[in-house]
């Protein structure tokens, strides 16, 4: 009877290490803001595998432009509303990158194309300071091809204050033989 039990007991421990648990959610990456939908005024991607979020070195420049801007609107002779996002972020060094990203016609929650056309698209720039002119672009990677992409808006709410957009996004730019991509991308905007 003894080694009835205990081979019951052994097998009831293997079922029970063999169960499937449910998978645990999607982690959130730590060196990016996490993905919400309630206008936090947050973007964050992996740019070539390394974490880029915008930031500035000075919080005291009152001339500078903000470092994540967005707009939805609409354009004169535009058959829809035009979404645009900008985010910079500025090196100790004065380099300064932006991400861009429009959509035009952009109306319902869902998934949108960023290759290369006229309504939507997105690019990559970065600059470097001049005494005399302000910045100078030295490069920018919307100048050639852009290879794929997609812009996938998960909220559409309008409120006084403007309207709240949200979504994910990923893309991969070519300039020359150099390949640029953003992956796991994700903004929560107060577009006004």
């Amino acid at each position: 009877m003894k080694k009835y039990i205990f081979w019951l007991v052994l097998l009831l421990a293997l079922a029970a290490t063999a169960c499937k648990k449910k998978a645990d959610p999607e982690p959130i990456p730590p060196d990016l803001p996490p993905a919400t939908e309630v206008g936090a005024n947050t973007f964050g991607c992996y740019f070539n595998g390394v974490p880029w979020t915008p930031r500035t070195n000075s919080p005291y420049c009152l001339w500078c432009s903000p470092i994540l801007d967005a707009g939805y609107e609409y354009a004169i002779g535009s058959d829809g509303p035009y979404f645009r996002m900008t985010a910079k972020k500025q090196y100790e060094n004065g380099t300064e990158e932006r991400i861009r990203i429009f959509c035009g016609k952009l109306l319902n929650i869902g998934t949108y194309s960023l290759k290369k056309q006229t309504e939507q698209g997105c690019s990559i720039v970065r600059s470097i300071p001049n005494a005399s002119v302000g910045n100078i672009d030295i490069f920018s990677y919307d100048a050639d091809v852009i290879e794929d992409g997609e812009l996938i808006i998960t909220k559409i709410e309008f409120r006084s204050t403007g309207v709240i957009i949200a979504g994910r996004f990923w893309f991969k730019l070519q300039k020359g033989n150099e390949v640029y991509e953003t992956k796991d991308g994700r903004f929560d905007v107060l577009a006004r």
